[in-house]
């Protein structure tokens, strides 16, 4: 699946010294902005239980890897870096889809792509040291979550010659996701090609799945829509929230309209969709949706409270910088 990627200049990092400002454009209070002698603040950010916010961030002269993890909180003065550790065989680490993981610790995705056939590898990092401990390869997937800091459950996400696959997966291996009925809200296998997705014949797109603490019930964005759409012509497809329950093998379509979405939060009651026109609350029983604020937008991180959700925004014209947006 096309990306929304973005294409910014090497910026610094200037933190809020005492306490969140406003936005000037109504996107919400202001946590960590832009500025023009050390680096910039880049998303994927984690709200943990604690209070404590994480997020990447890229220095000047350096690659664009998201290289540096900070940790701030809201009003809490100047962000720290956390040094990471553990990780001595890759050389230039890529931390993606970084998480709140339910035992109170940090959750990411890390790469290493100068290193051959390194696979992606799931990890949990310690907050006070910054030890990352792994939990499991990706084996080539694109992307996974999971419920527990041991590693005992979770979902792999693959994205591969055009065809997106989503399976649940345990210390045993990747299982298989059943039948979901009615069929038709889904109309394609969504782990039929898992394990070979470049052979596969694109039915559809699916992707950032936001579990339950049990893993047996997620929130997806997908487009049934893309059968049969070449890839060209797919970002102009809406996307729409759905729930699939594994263990009752249903699957609900909430609803929502979506083009290009960067990521989805559960806050509370409420799933919070970034897409190209900006962030979307959508009342997760009715389906009504609503739009917190227009702008670009990456993947936001619902606080503990599911009161507020942490973001990176993107500006026009201007330099990346991370809000706080409350959800109503």
């Amino acid at each position: 699946m096309a990306r929304l990627r973005r294409s910014v200049a090497m910026v610094a990092v200037l933190v809020a010294a005492a306490s969140c400002s406003s936005g000037d454009d109504g996107s919400g209070q202001v946590l960590v902005s832009g500025g023009p002698d050390v680096g910039y603040p880049s998303g994927p950010s984690a709200w943990l239980a604690d209070g404590s916010i994480f997020y990447p961030m890229r220095l000047l002269g350096e690659s664009d890897s998201p290289l540096h993890l900070y940790r701030t909180r809201p009003g809490g003065g100047v962000g720290q870096e956390v040094k990471l550790g553990g990780v001595s065989s890759c050389a230039i680490p890529y931390l993606r889809d970084l998480r709140s993981l339910t035992g109170g610790g940090l959750g990411a995705v890390l790469q290493c792509p100068q290193e051959p056939n390194a696979p992606s590898t799931l990890v949990s990092i310690d907050p006070a040291s910054g030890r990352a401990t792994p939990l499991g390869d990706l084996h080539g997937t694109d992307a996974g979550i999971w419920s527990t800091t041991d590693g005992d459950k979770g979902w792999l996400m693959s994205d591969g010659g055009g065809c997106e696959s989503i399976a649940p997966a345990d210390a045993d291996g990747i299982g298989q996701m059943p039948q979901l009925e009615p069929a038709s809200l889904l109309p394609w296998a969504l782990d039929g090609d898992f394990a070979s997705p470049g052979d596969c014949t694109a039915r559809g797109l699916i992707s950032f799945p936001e579990p339950s603490p049990t893993m047996d019930n997620i929130l997806v964005l997908a487009s049934p829509e893309a059968a049969g759409v070449a890839p060209a012509a797919r970002e102009s497809l809406p996307w729409h929230l759905y729930e699939l329950n594994v263990t009752d093998r249903k699957v609900r379509k909430i609803g929502g309209d979506f083009v290009q979405p960067e990521g989805l939060a559960v806050a509370g009651g409420t799933a919070v969709v970034a897409d190209s026109t900006g962030l979307h609350a959508v009342d997760v029983q009715t389906g009504t949706t609503s739009l917190l604020s227009k702008g670009s937008f990456g993947a936001p991180a619902a606080s503990f409270d599911g009161h507020s959700v942490v973001v990176t925004e993107y500006p026009d014209g201007d330099v990346p910088r991370i809000v706080i947006q409350p959800v109503p």
